[in-house]
């Protein structure tokens, strides 16, 4: 089994995977954080993009699961010198990876892994999405909902998302599937509280340069990537 997006889960499926976290959250609670669920088994990570949380959150997990994990160096890699993406996956399953964690900037890429692994009969490999350019983040919302779950029980309302609207799509493809589904949120819908943009013929005002002030009141307003 794979998970390329959120949409390929039924609420069961999602349930399923929310019990098992709560037992896993005893787990982290341990002096030694360790079971031998993935014994035996090779992870890798293949990360074509920076990230911090994302990739160090999969390398503890993987390790915390008695799991072999590989922290793939692309710049150090054969697709560094031109070897194909397909070509890389080839030569990994050819060591007996069982699990490929990936990260792209391309939208699709975790899919096209997928379905080359089905095409050449490898059913035995799964293929795990850490966020594929603007189109999914499977686990980043299994894990907004889980802490929305914990946090507030019910979502019953408005879920009202503030901020850039360029980020509005990446967070709303995370969390949108539980909403149509009505995954502890009956009757929750999204409300978009943005700032309407300044258009270019439009002089900035001084007081708009202070409120956009990276350092002000010690929070920085950049954009924040995905990692």
């Amino acid at each position: 089994m794979h998970l390329i997006s959120i949409d390929d889960l039924s609420v069961a499926d999602i349930e399923g995977i929310f019990q098992l976290s709560d037992g896993f959250l005893e787990v982290a609670s341990r002096p030694i954080k360790k079971v031998p669920t993935l014994r035996g088994r090779t992870q890798i990570n293949m990360f074509f993009e920076p990230s911090t949380r994302t990739q160090a959150s999969f390398e503890i997990a993987g390790k915390r699961l008695s799991a072999d994990v590989i922290n793939l160096d692309i710049n150090r890699s054969s697709t560094a010198k031109g070897e194909s993406l397909l070509d890389t996956i080839d030569n990994l399953c050819a060591m007996h990876a069982n699990l490929f964690v990936v990260r792209h900037a391309s939208s699709g890429a975790p899919y096209l892994i997928a379905e080359h692994l089905q095409r050449i009969g490898r059913d035995d490999v799964h293929v795990v999405n850490a966020g594929d350019g603007r189109h999914a983040h499977p686990t980043q919302g299994l894990l907004d909902i889980m802490t929305m779950r914990q946090r507030l029980g019910d979502l019953r309302g408005r879920l009202r998302d503030v901020g850039d609207r360029g980020a509005h799509a990446a967070r709303r493809d995370r969390l949108d599937p539980h909403v149509r589904r009505g995954h502890h949120c009956a009757s929750a819908r999204w409300q978009f509280c943005n700032r309407r943009p300044a258009r270019a013929d439009q002089p900035v005002r001084r007081r708009q340069l202070a409120g956009a002030h990276p350092h002000r009141n010690g929070h920085h307003r950049y954009p924040r990537n995905r990692a």
